[in-house]
């Protein structure tokens, strides 16, 4: 329940901003229909910020959170936990994506990072080989197995100067690459899953539990979902297994195993029945896998993402905060082209001027029924969405929406500087020929709100 009344709170306060926030930018709201400029924020600063033992730029290990709040380097999160609990940079303060803040006790303890452009000062990112890790540290690192990842390791340099003493590098790898890594003090650095363990004074190992969420059927959010543009690839289930969440297989359709690249508009939105006032209408472009998990008899069909982008920070904040879904934000820009009531071809921009990419898909006549066992049906007929969590859990939420209409064997057009958004394999496995192309035609949804299940 304490995890649960911390969601609800902070949507609150995500609602509000909102609000504020758009009060200023009446004009961004552009019609959806036919061409839209990019009517988002600039791509969030990447800059040559390098993780230590000691911090990330300015924030650094020890530091108080209220002086790091009011610096404007990390958002005020009043609802947290003050044990122990994850907060996140502000938006507009220049930290690159996927970073977060370990707060212990009103200290921040920790920074870790998931994904993104983030390096050490040893210049290792996410991606590099454990080989590489090895070279630059030697002795330094110590390996120890993995917890949940099957050959995978945690990668441990204790810092060696008089400032880092008590404080260390962790890389968590699939046992070949870094999938995440961390830095800050010990113990809270190795400090497995996240905040859901901790060490008390006396030295004995305590485990305590965020709150498990309890059964929901409160909507969190309601929304149009039109025009999707899907290009599908095959791929080796062994690139999925390092982001498959806790408690959920990996699904296949007749033995074969996709990720998706899936570019649609969201209209209408409103968040817990309330409407997103100026946030109501913009394009989510997202890069996801499929699972499912077996409750009793029911085979649950599910989604998990590996990158969501939309042009709207306080939407990206919004769901990282409440489902730690891996959000992005980015301008974004779509043209919906029909004559006479007939879709014709549905194109989606997302990236700034030096970095832009296209999505374009054509297509010739109407709409068809999905046929029953097709891949569109096995693609695109998902009522569960599933999200790792920094404690290494798992939560479970609702989607529900009609079956939708397709538009089979789309023409495809797909281009621009892929790298800049998707880390490898994923920028390579998107560059070459999908093994399907297809648009939706979409419809109104209701997400439900998370629960806990790992």
């Amino acid at each position: 329940m304490n995890r649960q009344r911390r969601i609800l709170g902070s949507i609150a306060v995500i609602t509000v901003l909102a609000s504020l926030a758009s009060a200023c930018n009446r004009d961004d709201d552009k019609a959806v229909k036919g061409r839209n400029g990019p009517n988002g924020a600039a791509h969030d600063s990447v800059s040559d910020l390098a993780l230590s033992e000691e911090g990330l730029g300015q924030i650094q290990i020890g530091m108080n959170l209220d002086d790091a709040v009011n610096m404007g380097l990390l958002n005020e999160n009043p609802t947290m936990n003050p044990a122990c609990d994850f907060v996140f940079p502000a938006v507009g303060a220049g930290i690159p994506e996927g970073v977060s803040v370990m707060v212990v006790k009103g200290k921040i303890v920790r920074i870790d990072v998931d994904t993104g452009s983030v390096t050490t000062e040893d210049g290792v990112k996410i991606g590099d080989t454990e080989d590489r890790i090895k070279s630059i540290y030697g002795d330094e690192v110590k390996l120890e197995p993995h917890k949940y990842i099957e050959g995978g390791h945690y990668m441990t340099v204790v810092g060696d100067s008089a400032s880092a003493a008590g404080r260390a590098l962790v890389f968590e790898t699939d046992g070949k690459r870094v999938t995440m890594f961390r830095g800050g003090r010990l113990p809270e650095g190795k400090w497995v899953e996240g905040c859901s363990s901790r060490i008390d004074t006396s030295g004995r190992r305590d485990t305590w539990k965020l709150g498990e969420l309890e059964r929901v059927t409160r909507t969190f959010l309601t929304a149009d979902w039109r025009y999707l543009a899907m290009l599908n690839f095959e791929v080796d289930p062994g690139v999925l297994r390092p982001h498959q969440p806790r408690g959920t297989k990996l699904d296949d359709h007749g033995g074969r195993y996709f990720v998706s690249l899936v570019a649609f508009l969201f209209l209408d939105t409103h968040v817990l029945t309330l409407p997103a006032f100026f946030h109501q209408n913009f394009e989510e472009v997202n890069l996801r896998f499929y699972v499912q998990r077996m409750v009793g008899k029911e085979s649950r069909a599910g989604v998990v993402f590996i990158r969501e982008m939309v042009p709207l920070p306080l939407v990206a904040g919004t769901a990282r905060l409440t489902y730690n879904e891996p959000y992005r934000t980015v301008p974004m820009g779509h043209t919906i082209v029909d004559t006479d009531g007939e879709l014709q071809s549905v194109e989606y921009l997302f990236g700034g001027p030096r970095d832009r990419c296209r999505l374009a898909l054509h297509i010739d006549g109407p709409a068809q029924d999905m046929k029953p066992g097709s891949d569109e049906e096995f693609l695109s007929a998902r009522g569960w969405g599933y999200t790792r969590q920094r404690d290494g859990g798992t939560i479970e939420y609702r989607v529900e929406h009609a079956r939708w209409h397709v538009w089979a064997e789309a023409r495809w057009e797909l281009e621009g500087p892929l790298g800049e958004f998707y880390d490898e394999p994923f920028a390579s496995i998107i560059s070459g020929a999908p093994a399907s192309a297809f648009i939706a035609d979409g419809s109104a949804v209701a997400v439900h709100m998370p629960e806990r299940i790992a």
